[in-house]
Formats: structure tokens, C-alpha cells, sequence
């Protein structure tokens, strides 16, 4: 569907909060890239992945881009504090942590960070 309406309209702003705002067409190419860049890292169909983000622009790439990548999206309050984090990461069993910044979590959670230098240089795959 977010491939079908980046089509239709890929100059309209499909996203945005306050300090960002993406397109359609900018929106389906972040989300490839995350998802290219997720698999890249052993995320398959199926692969929990939580989300620890405020609600704005990378919450909602980050959403898209677990989808595309078949895997589960787990979000969680990015306000929580770190070791409710980990008790509910510890929870659902989820190896992969999306997040804006590190978050000191206790077990085997690979963070990944929203937006890191590895995720631009991905290759965008079909969403």
C-alpha cells in the first residue's frame, strides 16, 4: 500500500513531526533502507523487533521498515525507564532494539540506532 501511494503521490508529505517531515517517495526509500539494512543484520520473517522511539517521523519508519523486512514490531514507550525496558524486552524475547539513543538494557538485545551511518549505505530492496 505505501509502495502503491508513493506511485500515486510522491511529493506529498506522507510523515512528519517537529523536526521532521518526509515525503511518500522519501518515506518508501527510508523504509527500504532500514529494512535492507535490518535483514542485513539476521532479522527474518517472523524476528521480533522492538522499538523504543518517541511518536514522530523514525517510529513511524522504523514500523514500516520491520513490516517490509517480515519481521514483528514490538513497540515500546520510549519514556519507560531502562530496566522496565529490559524486563519487557526480556519479556517478548526480542533481539533487536530500534532506538533514537543507547539505551542501557540488561541481555541479548542488539540496539540498533535510528538512523546510523550503516543504514544510508544500505541497498534499497523492494517494499
Amino acid at each position: 500500500m505505501l509502495r502503491l501511494t508513493a506511485q500515486r503521490y510522491p511529493k506529498i508529505v506522507a510523515v512528519k513531526d517537529t523536526y521532521r517531515k518526509l515525503t511518500y517517495e522519501s518515506l518508501l526509500d527510508e523504509v527500504r533502507r532500514l529494512a535492507s539494512y535490518l535483514r542485513d543484520l539476521g532479522v527474518r520473517p517472523g524476528t521480533l523487533v522492538a522499538s523504543c522511539l518517541p511518536r514522530g517521523v523514525a517510529a513511524v519508519v522504523t514500523q514500516a521498515a520491520v513490516f517490509t523486512a517480515g519481521a514483528v514490531h514490538v513497540p515500546i514507550d520510549a519514556d519507560h525507564p531502562d530496566e522496565l525496558v529490559s524486563r519487557l524486552l526480556d519479556g517478548v524475547n526480542a533481539r533487536y532494539l530500534v532506538v533514537e539513543r543507547e539505551r542501557r538494557v540488561i541481555g541479548d538485545v542488539r540496539q540498533i540506532a535510528f538512523g546510523a551511518p550503516g543504514i544510508d549505505e544500505s541497498s534499497p530492496d523492494e517494499a
